[in-house]
């Protein structure tokens, strides 16, 4: 089956998918990487903050709860970072690393729903906002999160490495 371009000529449909599945794969590995490099970024701020301004004035169980986000970010920005790379140069040790970062997004995600469950019960006098607009706020994030790896997943579904899909 042809598929007819702009250009007048035509295409062979089988060649326009691949093409199209390869300019899919491309840009999520390369948007997701510039994504965890900022990842990675913002947890070394994050932890720097705490340091820096000191843990007194947080409590043990919510403390606990960010150096595992921390722990899931740092994880998240190394594994990921690694991943893109070594997918976008074909190299099938990448799956791995991409399926370990979707797995440390998925822990980020959970240890967020907790430290919303623990904040939720602590009256915060010195907050502005409305909770329900934090519930709102904390539910687009994470859904946000969830489709952003749902995408990544289904790229790394279709991406196909010389290791991992040998020719026939």
């Amino acid at each position: 089956m042809a598929v007819r371009s702009g250009s007048g000529g035509a295409i062979d449909a089988d060649d326009w998918r691949a093409r199209s599945n390869r300019d899919f794969v491309a840009v999520v590995f390369g948007t997701d990487l510039l994504l965890c490099a900022l990842r990675g970024v913002l947890c070394l701020l994050a932890v720097v903050a705490v340091v820096r301004d000191g843990s007194d004035d947080v409590a043990a169980p919510m403390l606990a709860l960010l150096a595992a986000q921390w722990a899931a970010d740092a994880g998240l920005a190394l594994f990921g970072i690694r991943a893109n790379l070594r997918l976008r140069g074909n190299d099938a040790a990448g799956l791995a690393s991409g399926r370990i970062a979707v797995l440390l997004a998925g822990a980020g995600i959970v240890s967020t729903l907790f430290q919303y469950a623990l904040r939720d019960g602590v009256p915060d006098d010195g907050s502005t906002c409305d909770p329900a607009v934090v519930a709102a706020g904390m539910l687009i994030g994470i859904g946000l999160r969830i489709g952003w790896n749902a995408v990544y997943w289904a790229a790394l579904a279709r991406v196909r490495v010389a290791a991992a899909c040998p020719a026939p």
